[in-house]
């Protein structure tokens, strides 16, 4: 199934978390965390609290290789609307590990609270953090 996206009218641009234009879901596997978030028409009100609490708390989405994408028309983007079964017709976030595979859905807004727990949960995630007091560890 061909992933790529023109991810340039789609992104969600909040500091440190935006994806680079034309990177593909692909491309981030192994390397990013994605949040997609899917916002259709009427959905206003609900998207501007998820941006509020990913802005809030971008440095600690950073810290955890978190990549998103905003999706106002899934339809306009049919290989990532069909993979999450996104319809457009109302209000989704998805977070993604970075093998790619959906980890959590919320039909309502997502705090950040929530995503880091599930992160942290992540065996990859926990390797991560070992390696990286390792490194403390090691310095002078």
């Amino acid at each position: 199934m061909r992933e790529r996206l023109l991810l340039f009218p789609v992104l969600l641009t909040c500091g440190g978390l935006s994806v680079t234009n034309g990177q593909s879901l692909a491309e981030l596997r192994w390397k990013k965390r994605v949040v997609v978030v899917s916002a259709g028409a009427g959905a206003e009100e609900t998207l501007a609290k998820q941006k509020d609490i990913f802005r809030e708390r971008d440095a600690e989405f950073r810290e955890r290789d978190v990549a998103q994408i905003l999706l106002r028309k899934p339809a306009d983007h049919p290989e990532i609307a069909e993979r999450f079964k996104l319809t457009g017709s109302s209000f989704a976030v998805l977070l993604l590990g970075k093998d790619g595979l959906e980890k959590f859905r919320s039909d309502e807004p997502v705090q950040a609270e929530t995503l880091f727990r599930l992160i942290d949960s992540m065996p990859m995630r926990q390797e991560e953090q070992r390696s990286r007091e390792r490194r403390k560890e090691d310095l002078p």
